[in-house]
């Protein structure tokens, strides 16, 4: 009468070609920077307070608004740079054809 379709196989999606490797590597990397990014925005909003009594000398301006102000800019800039320099695909490169399907 009609032909039988085998079931759908319930393997779990691998990556099948070296951008997806790449991809999923720059994603996991990228959220790792932006969770450091925020938990240093965190961290210095919790503490506020304690730190605008502290005055930094040359400026005259409270600790606390100067880390808030350029602190968590200097801090997105550091982690973009390390971010930048991360080398994503040349280390894993070698490992890579395991993964990728002929």
């Amino acid at each position: 009468m009609g032909t039988k379709i085998a079931p759908h196989s319930r393997k779990r999606a691998t990556p099948t070609t070296w951008d997806d490797i790449v991809w999923l590597r720059l994603r996991k990397a990228l959220a790792a920077m932006l969770g450091l990014w925020i938990a240093y925005f965190l961290v210095v909003h919790m503490f506020i307070g304690t730190l605008n009594r502290i005055i930094v000398p040359i400026l005259g301006v409270p600790l606390g608004v100067l880390l808030v102000a350029h602190g968590s800019l200097v801090m997105f800039l550091i982690l973009l740079l390390m971010f930048i320099k991360r080398p994503v695909g040349a280390h894993i490169r070698s490992g890579a054809e395991q993964f990728v399907s002929k």
